[in-house]
């Protein structure tokens, strides 16, 4: 039961961190991408 738990836990820390890779991941292109725009013009 306990190690069960844990295991959710573990599970529900590795996708907490995904989600705040991802988000952290979509800013740098978009400013990236904002970039490009810019020097573009």
């Amino acid at each position: 039961m306990t190690n069960a738990f844990s295991l959710i836990l573990n599970l529900s820390r590795l996708v907490e961190l995904k989600g705040i890779w991802w988000i952290f991941r979509h800013k740098i292109l978009n400013s990236r991408y904002k970039l490009k725009k810019m020097k573009n013009i």
